[in-house]
């Protein structure tokens, strides 16, 4: 139908912002050092990365065919990918946590005094939404351009090596 792909780009927008709460929901909590939110994720941090590293693992597994999901209904399906992009969001806040930029120190900076703690989780939060931003238009244009190839080859290892950098960064 000639809605079809308006209504396919709508699910992938949706799941890319389901993919940035999660991110974000784990992100700025744990930039807020002065929080008890902030000192339970650090306490755990071991487990929660060992677990960030298994839900990016299986996305990897899932992108070069060696997971299977079974599409019993469309619904499900979607469900489905609604809470693997939410947990692949927070996986990726966690890993993305070495990648302190001399702006993101001057934030947490501002995040660790308790009189700039607010000012801080404000600026923590606009960066948030534009490291998202930055990826939900960089992974919309990819797979526009992912979408036009017309070799089920190229989509193939496209996907597969995908896939593979994904496995990679989960043994990281």
């Amino acid at each position: 139908s000639g809605n079809q792909p308006y209504s396919q780009w709508k699910k992938i927008l949706i799941i890319s912002l389901v993919s940035l709460i999660g991110f974000s929901l784990v992100f700025i909590p744990m930039g807020m050092t002065t929080t008890g939110v902030s000192r339970t994720i650090f306490r755990y941090l071991d487990i929660a990365n060992q677990f960030g590293g298994v839900i990016i693992g299986l996305a990897g597994c899932y992108l070069i065919g060696w997971l299977a999901v079974r599409e019993s209904s469309p619904l499900f399906t979607y469900r489905l990918k609604l809470a693997a992009g939410f947990l692949l969001g927070g996986s990726l806040a966690l890993a993305y946590k070495p990648c302190i930029t001399p702006t993101l120190t001057v934030i947490l900076n501002l995040t660790n005094a308790m009189e700039t703690a607010n000012i801080g989780a404000v600026m923590l939060a606009f960066y948030t939404f534009g490291i998202s931003t930055v990826i939900i238009v960089a992974g919309t244009v990819l797979a526009a351009g992912f979408n036009r190839l017309s070799s089920v080859f190229a989509k193939t290892v496209i996907k597969k090596s995908c896939g593979a950098v994904l496995l990679a960064a989960s043994f990281l």
